[in-house]
């Protein structure tokens, strides 16, 4: 299960946001459970479930503009490839091979890359949270 105080920047992805019912990602940083649900949910009167699955937390969502219980995050630890390419991933996204773990976007061995020696979770500043482009 997620130990929600051991990683400090997360992956999120949401669907039927809204009277829209839009889907969208972010990339944030919550040091604890309280600053996650902040950073994904509206900011309005919300109504919310919440499940451990393992290697991500979901999320049921209903508000005013989403009353019947159809909203849906899915929010996993966000992971960088620091030193090479920059991109953000959730787990999943990785190359997993017995050499190691590489990168999807520049396919290069993760703990290779310059100014870290191990694969970690992202340090750096994460940019301003976006759901399809707000």
């Amino acid at each position: 299960m997620i130990d929600l105080h051991e990683y400090a920047d997360w992956y999120a992805e949401v669907q039927n946001f809204g009277w829209r019912s839009q889907s969208g990602h972010q990339i944030f940083r919550a040091e604890n459970g309280v600053e996650l649900l902040r950073a994904v949910l509206p900011k309005t009167d919300c109504t919310y479930k919440v499940y451990f699955r393992g290697d991500h937390v979901a999320i049921n969502n209903a508000h005013h503009d989403s009353p019947t219980w159809n909203e849906w995050y899915t929010i996993y630890p966000a992971f960088a490839c620091e030193g090479w390419c920059e991109r953000v991933y959730k787990r999943d996204d990785l190359i997993e091979t017995d050499d190691g773990l590489f990168c999807s976007a520049c396919k290069k061995r993760i703990d290779d890359a310059p100014e870290t020696d191990s694969w970690q979770a992202a340090a750096r500043p994460i940019e301003t949270p976006r759901v399809n482009g707000r």
